[in-house]
């Protein structure tokens, strides 16, 4: 077990758990947070909570915050940092999949920062890093899980197919806007705000039809060019 400080904020990491503050990505999430306005009393769904560490700072904020991790761990270890915090009338800490353990439930604000990798965790730690088309499902649940006005921050990286998820994110009606981005060694992480719009038509992917992408968004282009 670990104690590990993010600014104000005192968590234990337990064996297993994604440790934030050894990892670049939870920084970036927290500072494009930190500059997002959020309502007192606004709904939060932080997905993948691990720590709890974003659900944290969410509460801290005045917002109602509902927590979700697929991993036992993570969720025993996020319960421990919401007591740790004095944060329980604020945050809950769900087990499961993704939407599942949520149901119907809309939030003006969900938090992500996936899993990188594609496959089966052959272990609850690895949950953290790998899992099976986690964003493809995600994408596909976010607009029956968002508020009219509701609002996604989104971690991503160059190890994954960036075009292939910001064309999903527009098929499925989001705008994307680059609100972070941080050069490691041989990756660049990225925080995404994406917001609604109206969605893509239906494409039939013809040969040589191609996506034109920007911090938008994708649009199709037979030519690749604008």
């Amino acid at each position: 077990m670990v104690l590990e400080r993010i600014q104000d904020v005192t968590l234990v990491v337990f064996p297993g758990v994604f440790q934030p503050g050894l990892f670049f990505s939870t920084p970036l999430l927290l500072d494009a947070l930190d500059h997002l306005r959020l309502e007192a009393g606004c709904s939060v769904l932080d997905m993948g909570t691990g720590t709890g560490v974003l659900a944290i700072f969410a509460a801290k904020r005045g917002a109602r915050v509902t927590a979700v991790d697929i991993s036992p761990l993570a969720v025993r270890c996020a319960r421990v940092n919401v007591l740790l915090n004095c944060l329980e009338d604020q945050i809950r800490i769900l087990e499961g999949d993704l939407f599942a353990p949520v149901g119907d439930e809309r939030y003006d604000l969900v938090v992500f920062n996936p899993p990188y990798f594609e496959g089966k965790p052959k272990d609850w730690p690895e949950y953290a890093w790998r899992g099976e088309k986690v964003l493809d499902r995600f994408i596909g649940g976010l607009s029956s899980h968002l508020t009219q006005d509701g609002r996604v921050l989104l971690s991503l990286s160059t190890e994954l197919d960036l075009t292939a998820i910001k064309y999903e994110l527009s098929r499925n009606g989001f705008e994307i806007r680059e609100r972070r981005r941080r050069r490691l060694p041989g990756e660049m992480i990225f925080v995404y705000e994406c917001l609604r719009r109206e969605p893509m038509s239906a494409l039939e992917v013809k040969p040589g039809l191609k996506l034109t992408c920007d911090e938008h968004g994708c649009e199709p282009n037979a030519y690749g060019k604008r």
